[in-house]
C-alpha cells in the first residue's frame, strides 16, 4: 500500500510517519506470530496470502484515488454499488441460493442473530475505515489496521477467562512477553502518528 501510494498517488510521508508506519507493521507482525507448535510452513499458503495482500493493497490505493477526486459519499456509493451488483449476480448461482437456505434452516436464531450482528459491526468498521482513507494517508490507515489484532487479543483474553483454550495456542511467559512487546510497539506507532 505504501509503494502504491508513493508511485501512483504521489503521496509522501514525513519521517515521523515512516517511523510510525514501521512500528505499526512490526508490531502487527509480532502480535500475529502463531505458536501452535506445528512448525509446518505451507509455501503455497504464503504465496496465496501475499497475492491476497497485494490485491487488498491495490484496492486501498484505488479507493484513495477515488476519494481524492470526489466526495466521500459519492465515491463510497459508486464503489459499493459494484459490490452490490456482484452480490446480486451470485444469487443466480444454485449453490449460493442453497447455502443461504441452509443457513436459515439449519442454524438457531441465536447463531443467525450473531451472524447479522457481526456483519453490522463489520459494515460499520468498513465505513469508518473508508472515511479514514478519504481523510489521511492510505498507507498509514492500512498500517493502523494492525491495531485490530491488539483489540482481538484483548477480547480473546477476556473471553478465554470464561472458555479456556479459546486462544488455540499455548501461552507461556515468553509468548506473553512477546505479545506485550508487540502491543507496546503498536502503541508507540499510534503515538508517533499523533505528533
Amino acid at each position: 500500500t505504501l509503494l502504491g501510494e508513493v508511485v501512483f498517488l504521489g503521496g509522501r510521508l514525513s519521517n515521523l510517519d515512516y517511523v510510525a508506519f514501521a512500528l505499526l507493521v512490526i508490531g502487527s507482525i509480532v502480535l500475529t506470530i502463531s505458536h501452535t507448535g506445528s512448525g509446518k510452513r505451507s509455501y503455497s499458503a504464503i504465496i496465496k496470502a501475499v497475492f491476497g495482500a497485494t490485491l487488498f493493497a491495490a484496492s486501498f490505493v484505488i479507493t484513495k484515488y477515488v476519494f481524492d477526486h470526489t466526495t466521500f459519499i459519492n465515491g463510497f456509493f459508486w464503489m459499493r454499488l459494484g459490490g452490490i451488483l456482484v452480490a446480486i449476480g451470485l444469487f443466480f448461482l444454485h449453490d449460493v441460493r442453497q447455502g443461504i437456505k441452509d443457513f436459515f434452516t439449519k442454524n438457531s436464531k441465536l447463531v443467525q442473530s450473531g451472524y447479522f450482528a457481526t456483519q453490522a459491526l463489520n459494515g460499520g468498521g468498513f465505513v469508518m475505515q473508508s472515511y479514514a482513507i478519504s481523510l489521511a494517508s492510505v498507507s498509514l490507515v492500512n498500517a493502523l489496521q494492525g491495531s485490530q489484532y491488539l483489540f482481538i487479543l484483548i477480547f480473546v483474553a477476556i473471553a478465554a477467562k470464561f472458555k479456556p483454550g479459546l486462544l488455540g495456542e499455548k501461552i507461556t511467559v515468553a509468548i506473553l512477553v512477546e505479545k506485550l512487546a508487540a502491543v507496546f510497539i503498536i502503541i508507540a506507532g499510534i503515538a508517533a502518528l499523533a505528533f
